[in-house]
């Protein structure tokens, strides 16, 4: 079984995991789903069977023009060395995203211990950059199915 397919399982498991979106026709395969309120998004490239990424889409926007763009930068910077296999990054020029990759060698085993992680350091980072005063919007808003990172 391929790490989308044991996502997808794991997902299915969880009764208080709602899917979203799905989409399985693009070379990279998607599925979107809520959990505890926040929105979230797994990419999987069947050309790249040993990786995944996990995302929390839009959980902010900032522009260039404000005061506070450069703070804003320096926290994402901050979140994503202190979080291991973690990245913060803006996309589209202003929105905030969160990320957690991983690559599992033995792409047949069982990962739902690595799916809770993944989810919950992606929930941490959140709940460290809502606390970033730096940034009046840190919010998650809704997210773009249709993007595809």
């Amino acid at each position: 079984m391929n790490i989308y397919k044991s996502f997808e399982k794991f997902i299915k498991g969880v009764p208080t995991i709602n899917i979203t979106d799905k989409n399985e026709n693009d070379d990279v395969f998607r599925i979107s789903f809520s959990y505890m309120e926040k929105n979230y998004v797994l990419f999987y490239d069947p050309k790249d069977p040993e990786y995944y990424r996990l995302m929390l889409p839009i959980i902010g926007t900032v522009n260039q023009s404000e005061s506070n763009y450069k703070k804003v930068l320096a926290e994402l910077i901050h979140l994503t060395t202190r979080y291991k296999v973690g990245k913060a990054i803006l996309l589209n020029e202003n929105e905030v995203w969160l990320s957690y990759e991983q690559i599992i060698l033995d792409i047949d085993g069982e990962y739902d211990s690595l799916f809770i992680r993944s989810i919950n350091v992606l929930s941490k980072m959140l709940d460290e950059f809502r606390n970033f005063n730096g940034l009046s919007n840190s919010k998650q808003n809704e997210h773009n199915p249709e993007h595809n990172q």
